[in-house]
């Protein structure tokens, strides 16, 4: 799978699950001590995310780091 394509299904898998949580852009932002912009930008597929904001994504959405990975490529 091409980088770009990757980073844009992560993204929306990643807004699919704060939403469903319930966790606004401000709260996960903090969670993750990161500006807003940046967990925009994540679910955008505009940015790479370091392995500390995975680990603080998954802290956040109470799941195993791996779980992050769980999206579908459709």
């Amino acid at each position: 799978m091409e980088p770009g394509a990757f980073l844009k299904l992560f993204g929306r898998y990643v807004r699919e699950i704060r939403l469903k949580k319930q966790i606004s852009v401000q709260e996960m932002a903090k969670i993750c001590d990161i500006p807003e912009d940046e967990i925009l930008q994540l679910e955008n597929g505009q940015v790479d995310s370091p392995l500390a904001l995975l680990l603080g994504l998954a802290d956040a959405f109470n799941m195993e780091l791996h779980e992050l990975f769980a999206f579908s490529k459709a």
